[in-house]
Order: structure tokens, then sequence, then C-alpha cells
């Protein structure tokens, strides 16, 4: 826990017993529903996805190189699904050992 904190509920959304999926289903805006509503809600639930690389440079007055962590991409606003539109997405099969068939199998 940080510092301030004084309850498990301050450190982020607390889930007891949430279904996530039922009959095969996704239920995002029950999950959107519980990560915005609670006491302490969730910041972005729908957020930016940062591509990083670690670079040696000098940064922020140090004297010397350091190592940071340097944002090569940024992705708005990253759903559940990507960037695929999501009724073409549920309706793919999930993988397994069949799916997607082997271009490289005998």
């Amino acid at each position: 826990m940080s510092p301030n904190a004084t309850t498990i509920e301050q450190e982020g959304v607390l889930f007891d017993n949430l279904k996530l999926v039922d009959r095969g289903r996704f239920r995002e805006k029950e999950l959107l529903a519980a990560l915005t509503g609670a006491k302490y809600p969730a910041r972005n639930p729908v957020q930016n996805i940062y591509i990083k690389k670690v670079e040696k440079k000098k940064m922020f007055g140090y004297d010397k190189d350091e190592l940071w962590n340097t944002v090569v991409k940024t992705y708005n606003d990253v759903s559940t699904y990507w960037q695929y539109d999501p009724a073409k997405f549920r309706a793919q099969p999930v993988y397994s050992r069949d799916y997607p068939p082997c271009k490289y199998c005998e």
C-alpha cells in the first residue's frame, strides 16, 4: 500500500466476486461500471498505451548518463478490443491448438 493509504480500497478498485464473462460474453459494461462507480474509482479504465524503450541519456539536470524509459509511440483510448471491431473480434474462435491454422505444420 502507498504510505498515505489506510484501507485496501484506497489502493484501487476492490472486486469481490465480480463476474467478467457470462455465457461466453465479456461483460464490459458491468466491468466499466464497477471500475468507475467505486468509492475510489479507477482513473481511466479505457486508457492510453505507451510503447517505450530504455535509453541511456542525461535528463533533468543529472550530471551523468542514466537509463530512462522513453515513450516511442502512444495509442490513445485503447479498449478491450484494441483497434479491432468488437463484433468481429468476438465472432472469432478462441485461440487453441487448432486455431488459427498452422501454416507450417504437417
